[in-house]
């Protein structure tokens, strides 16, 4: 049964986010398990290819779900969407595909 909608802010992920970002990557298995590295280049506007790194907020300011993709005009490659296990179901990640 799945929870209602949870409207959440999005915002570019911050090198201060990693730690909260990795925390729940660790805490799902099918999440990417990337070095802090691989989450530091995804926020450097210099890398190649050229990347996107966004995540979600609720209202008390917790992370609740992260993004990245990559760019190759005129295309896209969604590397990796994952939201924490008590935020999923409330549309979280379809707010942060969207975005």
């Amino acid at each position: 049964m799945s929870s209602a909608p949870q409207k959440c802010r999005i915002r570019p992920m911050t090198a201060a986010d990693l730690e909260a970002v990795m925390a729940i990557a660790r805490s799902l298995p099918h999440a990417p398990q990337w070095p802090r590295s691989v989450y530091q280049t995804a926020l450097d506007p210099e890398s190649q290819p050229q990347r996107i790194a966004l995540l979600a907020q609720d209202a008390a300011y917790t992370v609740a779900g992260f993004v990245v993709a990559s760019f190759f005009t005129p295309d896209a490659e969604l590397e990796t969407i994952a939201v924490a296990a008590k935020f999923q179901r409330r549309g979280i990640a379809s707010q942060l595909f969207q975005a």
